[in-house]
């Protein structure tokens, strides 16, 4: 790999990692803030790198668990999406994984998209 591609790696991952910690952000924001039913634990978000993702556990509900993600592979957050390390244009898509399904929203409709879990 040439050292060009290694220091675009290494913004775009550092573009993932702002991105999902922001959203790890308003989630406990959102749980500390009552905006997020009681039943909802937002674990801590992983401190690799390489892992853009964070789980929240879910007590009583349709699922025990929802893995919560960005990666560049996804519509919204691909390269041809415009997300791109020149730019440092963030991906917008989160992955809102369970064991049964995998559901696609906004940054902003993290909240209101995990209630239904």
């Amino acid at each position: 790999m040439k050292s060009a591609e290694k220091v675009e790696r290494a913004v775009m991952q550092a573009v993932f990692l702002h991105a999902i910690s922001g959203v790890h952000e308003d989630l406990v924001a959102a749980s500390e803030g009552g905006a997020l039913p009681n039943r909802f634990s937002v674990r801590s978000l992983s401190p690799n790198v390489d892992v853009n993702s964070f789980v929240v556990d879910v007590r009583s509900g349709l699922t025990d668990r929802v893995l919560v993600r960005m990666s560049s592979n996804i519509p919204g957050n691909r390269e041809s999406d415009g997300v791109n390390a020149h730019q440092r244009v963030r991906p917008e898509t989160v992955e809102l994984v369970t064991t049964t399904e995998v559901v696609c929203c906004s940054m902003g409709d993290v909240v209101s998209t995990l209630a239904v879990f």
